[in-house]
């Protein structure tokens, strides 16, 4: 089974509801430098506008795409 990296994208989108970009960059903080462990994000503004986007694409996609996680 051959899929893209844009079709694994989704794949992850539909079973967690959140994009890699947005787990990469709110809760493994993959572009900062390591200082100690890892805590929850700040839920600010910023955070839950993309939260939002990342459930509407979601929502795009579990009800309106041709990929079905299974």
């Amino acid at each position: 089974n051959h899929t893209t990296g844009s079709e694994r994208s989704k794949l992850f989108l539909l079973k967690w509801g959140i994009s890699i970009k947005f787990l990469r960059k709110y809760y493994l903080k993959a572009n900062s430098i390591y200082h100690s462990e890892l805590k929850d994000p700040k839920k600010n503004f910023i955070y839950m506008s993309e939260l939002f986007l990342c459930k509407i694409m979601y929502f795009y996609l579990k009800f309106f795409s041709r990929i079905k996680y299974e």
